[in-house]
């Protein structure tokens, strides 16, 4: 499968030293706003946000930032474009996702020819998820994660790269590891929130116990004076 801007328009960027992702990014950023300014029945039915930039190194370490000279020292990028959509009358954010790959090749809501990066609804409009999967593998989803996306997008990126060149088996296994883990961490911290909240209220108890005997003893000093 090629990948989408695999014309001329890019071609020169092909033959430079070093791709110019920030000039490429900004391309398809403008093309997310040209393909998400729709109007229908005098309503704006589709109407372009902003871009998330992913900036990825040559270490694989992942940068994100609402601005793109992230990009500057690039080897490959991710961009996340959102966009207002019109559905059953209420307008919900919706996601288009674009790679430029090392060589400044685009390709949309993809990885390369076997990998799918998209965000789609899971249950309802309002949830919106993004989705790792191999076209080989119609039942199964290697990484899944909801917004914000800043902080997940290290996560997304390193599942792909342990699993991109390993068998449909293979390729279950370690993302069986990564969810286990993400379930783990999570439990991990709400264990901590608990332990916090309970910190704190037995804070709180304290204090109260302090301001009751406090008042008891003004009480008690009050009728022995009174006497």
């Amino acid at each position: 499968m090629k990948a989408i801007f695999d014309n001329k328009f890019l071609i020169r960027f092909l033959f430079m030293e070093k791709v110019n992702f920030i000039e490429i990014a900004k391309v398809c950023q403008e093309q997310s706003r040209v393909n998400h300014t729709v109007w229908r029945n005098m309503t704006r039915y589709e109407e372009y946000v902003d871009t998330l930039f992913v900036s990825i190194s040559e270490e694989n370490i992942v940068t994100c930032s609402c601005i793109s000279n992230v990009l500057e020292n690039a080897k490959q990028c991710i961009l996340i474009h959102s966009y207002k959509k019109l559905a059953e009358y209420v307008r919900y954010t919706w996601y288009d996702i674009d790679y430029i790959d090392p060589m400044g090749n685009v390709w949309h809501n993809r990885l390369d020819a076997n990998h799918k990066l998209y965000v789609d609804k899971s249950g309802c409009y309002a949830n919106q998820v993004m989705y790792l999967r191999r076209d080989d593998d119609n039942s199964g989803i290697l990484y899944s994660c909801d917004t914000p996306w800043n902080d997940k997008m290290q996560t997304v990126w390193d599942v792909y790269m342990k699993t991109r060149d390993c068998s449909l088996f293979e390729a279950r296994q370690l993302s069986f590891m990564v969810f286990r883990d993400k379930i783990l961490a999570q439990h991990s911290k709400e264990i901590k929130e608990l332990e916090v909240s309970k910190k704190f209220l037995e804070q709180e108890v304290a204090a109260y116990k302090g301001m009751l005997d406090d008042i008891k003893s003004l009480l008690e000093n009050h009728e022995t004076t009174k006497r």
